[in-house]
Formats: C-alpha cells, structure tokens, sequence
C-alpha cells in the first residue's frame, strides 16, 4: 500500500471509528439530551466520511490504488504461478463469486469480494484491461441507477466472450474484449453494491486483503527450481530446505 493510500485509510478509519461511537451513544446513553447531540455528531462523521470517499474517488486516488495493485499483481502472479493458461484467473472469479453467493457472515463477504477483485486484476492484465478504469465506469453505473444485474448472468456473460475470444468465433477479439469489460463493469456494480448493503468499505476490504495475498509464496524460491509450494510460508521445497538445514 502507498503512502497516499495509508493516510486516506487511517484517516477514514478514525471517522468510522467516531460514527460508531456516536452510533452507540445515540442508541444506548440514558440522557435524552445526549442521545440527541449524539445523533447530530452522528450524521456529521457519516457526511465527513462520504465527503472523504468522494474526494479520493474525484482526486484518482482509488485509481492510483487500483492501478498499482494490478501492477503488483503482474509481479506476484509471474512469480508463483507463470507460464499457466489464460482462463486460471477466470476461473477465480468464478470460484469467489461463488463463495460470495454462499456467504453467511460479514467476513465472508468481505473476503469474497475481496478475492474476486484481485483475481479481476490477474484476469485484466491478461486481457490487457486497465481494472481502474473498470472501477470507475462501476462507480458511474451507481450513480445513475440502483439497479444491479443478477451476478450469475454477468458471470455467464463474462465465460461467454472468454471462450469465443479463445475459440475465435461468433465475433471479432475487439467484440468480444468490449463485452468482457462490459461484465466485468458488471460484477464490479454488484460487489459495491454488496460492499454497500454490509456496510464495509470496497477499496480498503480489496487493498487490505491484497497485502495479505501478495506477501504469500507458492513456489520454491531457489533458482532453477519451480517446485509447487503447499505451505506459501515456507519459500523453498522440502528438498532445498533440507539443503539448507544441512540435513541433505
């Protein structure tokens, strides 16, 4: 996370942390008086909170997020996972997507959306995709309409100019490229949307999620040696850490 991103984020989480406060304190003080000026510090942080999102949206700063997370993602995908087929990070989304349909607590949700959202950002660079871009055309769509399409048919929609695209058929790549982003757009509608209804804040769920994720090792780290990791902490294969506690 960059320094930009770090501040935003802490100053966001402060004003969170001030509207529960004051959440709590208008439903539970005793003090009719108190609970009202409560109420009024209330809708004060919510709008100082709207404010802040609205100007890091209007100033690029999720942009910029978005854009380096998508960057970082290049890196750790070629490091743990290259050469591997194009459809894999496809086949994330639609794990995640599934989770989130099956998801029952908040944690779930959020680490769904998460998922999802960094497997679009591997799944854009190999479409050569820009996902902040994506990102704002979703935020557009809100905008104008509450209105969101059934996942399972932007999913379905998505598969659809993948597998064409590949086969080379019912279309041209640029046609089928315009309906990729299109569903992507799509899904990233409704993930807000769900960000919105589980009151959690899409970018820093997506950005605190990614921090974990990208500091994971999936392959053995000696040169020459690609060995599939089962434990991302470990960073080398049985064999080499042998060699390297000396017991080889």
């Amino acid at each position: 996370m960059n320094a930009e991103a770090q501040t935003f984020f802490r100053v966001r989480d402060r004003m969170v942390g001030r509207a529960e406060n004051a959440r709590k304190t208008s439903t539970l003080h005793p003090d009719v008086a108190t609970r009202r000026r409560a109420r009024i510090r209330l809708q004060a942080y919510n709008l100082a909170v709207y404010d802040l999102e609205t100007v890091w949206d209007r100033e690029g700063g999720a942009q910029r997020m978005l854009a380096q997370l998508q960057k970082e993602s290049k890196v750790w995908v070629d490091k743990n996972f290259a050469p591997r087929p194009a459809h894999h990070p496809l086949l994330g989304i639609v794990e995640e997507i599934g989770e989130l349909e099956e998801a029952r607590t908040k944690d779930e949700v959020i680490d769904a959306v998460a998922d999802a959202t960094i497997f679009m950002a591997d799944l854009c660079n190999e479409m050569k995709f820009d996902l902040a871009t994506l990102y704002e055309e979703a935020l557009d769509v809100l905008v104008r309409t509450a209105k969101r399409k059934p996942l399972a048919g932007s999913m379905g929609r998505l598969c659809h100019a993948f597998l064409k695209k590949q086969q080379g058929i019912r279309g041209t790549p640029q046609e089928h490229d315009f309906a990729m982003r299109a569903s992507l757009v799509e899904i990233l509608v409704s993930m807000l949307a769900v960000a919105r209804a589980h009151e959690f804040y899409f970018l820093e769920a997506v950005q605190t999620t990614w921090d974990q994720v990208k500091d994971r090792v999936w392959r053995c780290q000696e040169p020459t040696c690609h060995t599939p990791l089962s434990d991302p902490k470990v960073h080398r294969c049985d064999q080499h850490r042998a060699v390297s506690l000396g017991v080889a």
